[in-house]
């Protein structure tokens, strides 16, 4: 049988049953429809054609992204041939479907392979990475940590990718299209001439290095994981605003000289963002505190909004009064501080369904600790402007806030046997003796995170721990 009369294009019926049954490309292409609404782009744009305009629309990102789904054009049609061959292959029983299986599957690993770059392209653009040297991945994907700010959408696109290139389906299927290029192919026919004697030989029955099954689970599994990759870097645009976080050395400034005559701002390059305000600083503290641990009944929202400004208050006036000449004149400036805080709680009787009061040492350690890390990473327009400025010392005394993540860290890094509680629960013995024996450890760590010596002063281990948790 000629090998071309057994070409053939999948029924309309087919290609629903494979979308529906095994992969649908439809879900690698990219909306922005999110991107332009937050960015108050007009959903259609003009321009009058000419050499410049035709420049200024190839970079804009929408026509970034139109491009790039042409790609997924291209990728379905492939697959609805690698699919319909390797059906056809099983089904009956004529073995020479198996070279139209096998050319498919060459074609569709490259298109796989064409469709990462241009996710790599896409990202390079949207966070204006220089690729004029063809950065290798782990520069590519450092520079996009650089831009992440603890963003969880780009640190979790981050940690996604770092996955994906370890999975075994994506190395065969980028194996298989770098062997092509460089004519090694693995897809095709094999048979080996073996010298038995001088002149007498034998050869072997033609084989395939690559099984068909192995080929086709290995490219649909890569299809499913660069699937799951493409849904994160979704995320990562849905939230995109244009120049909403401006790094540190476009500004005129590297990490270790935010401020121009004191070096202060070590370590927050990976959660800056713009300017805010003292109460809202208060509130996403408050946010990280609270959310799925703090349970107070019998109150209404207006009246737990109340109690939040009354703390605010505190807050403020204990911070501007702020002691901190000594690690023991801090620790007990901190006890102060959250024993009036839990005292507000206690006082407007906030209690839990079990009757008992809800607001804890752990709640108000987390709260206060936290205020102390947005007071760092943010930049303020209201009188905790350059808080940190004038208080050169006071980071070495700062706590580590105690929640589920730094107990893992601590305990798997140090070795550190975890309280009898939860950290909601903690009193102020159990986190005092806790927050005392994590402290030794990181100012005694022979490890400290990406070898900084900074890892060895307990604020600044948390800041590193933190963008290490993200992105790992």
């Amino acid at each position: 049988m000629n090998i071309f009369e057994l070409h053939a294009f999948p029924t309309q019926a087919e290609r629903e049953e494979i979308k529906t049954n095994y992969f649908d490309a439809a879900s690698l292409t990219i909306d922005d429809k999110k991107y332009t609404e937050n960015n108050n782009l007009a959903g259609n744009y003009r321009l009058d054609i000419s050499e410049s305009a035709f420049s200024a629309i190839n970079k804009d990102f929408r026509e970034e992204v139109r491009r790039f789904n042409n790609q997924v054009f291209s990728l379905t049609v492939t697959l609805y041939q690698f699919v319909h061959y390797y059906n056809l292959l099983h089904t009956s029983g004529i073995a020479e479907y198996e070279i139209w299986f096998r050319e498919e599957a060459r074609r569709l690993c490259n298109d796989i392979y064409v469709y990462q770059e241009k996710m790599r392209s896409l990202l390079l653009s949207l966070f204006k990475i220089d690729d004029s040297q063809d950065i290798k991945r782990k520069e590519f994907l450092k520079e996009l940590k650089n831009k992440s700010f603890g963003d969880t959408s780009r640190l979790s696109l981050i940690s996604a990718i770092k996955k994906y290139f370890t999975l075994e389906s994506v190395k065969l299927v980028n194996g298989i299209r770098i062997a092509e290029v460089h004519n090694r192919s693995v897809l095709d026919e094999y048979n080996d001439e073996i010298l038995i004697e001088p002149g007498i030989t034998i050869e072997t029955t033609p084989f395939h290095v690559i099984s068909n099954e192995q080929l086709y689970k290995g490219i649909m599994d890569c299809l499913h994981a660069i699937s799951d990759l493409k849904s994160r870097f979704q995320n990562v645009i849905d939230t995109y605003i244009i120049n909403d976080l401006v790094p540190l050395n476009e500004v005129g400034m590297s990490c270790e000289t935010l401020y121009m005559e004191y070096k202060i701002k070590r370590n927050a390059n990976y959660f800056l963002l713009p300017n805010y305000t003292f109460s809202k600083a208060c509130n996403n503290a408050y946010a990280d505190m609270a959310r799925h641990v703090l349970h107070i009944t019998e109150k209404k929202d207006k009246d737990k909004r109340k109690l939040r400004d009354i703390v605010e208050c505190l807050f403020k006036k204990q911070l501007l009064n702020i002691k901190f000449d000594s690690q023991s004149t801090f620790d007990e400036w901190h006890t102060e501080t959250c024993e009036k805080l839990i005292d507000i709680y206690r006082d407007n009787k906030c209690i839990d369904k079990n009757g008992q009061p809800s607001f804890t040492y752990g709640h108000a350690q987390k709260w206060l600790n936290m205020l102390f890390k947005y007071l760092y990473v943010y930049e303020y327009s209201d009188e905790f402007k350059d808080f940190f400025k004038d208080k050169t010392e006071l980071i070495k005394y700062l706590h580590v806030p105690i929640d589920d993540t730094i107990l893992e860290e601590a305990c798997k890094d140090f070795k550190l046997e975890k309280p009898d509680r939860g950290w909601s629960q903690m009193n102020k013995n159990t986190y005092m003796a806790f927050q005392q024996k994590l402290k030794d450890k990181i100012m005694t760590s022979s490890n400290p995170p990406y070898g900084e010596e900074d890892g060895k002063i307990p604020f600044y281990w948390e800041l590193m721990v933190w963008s290490k948790v993200e992105i790992s």
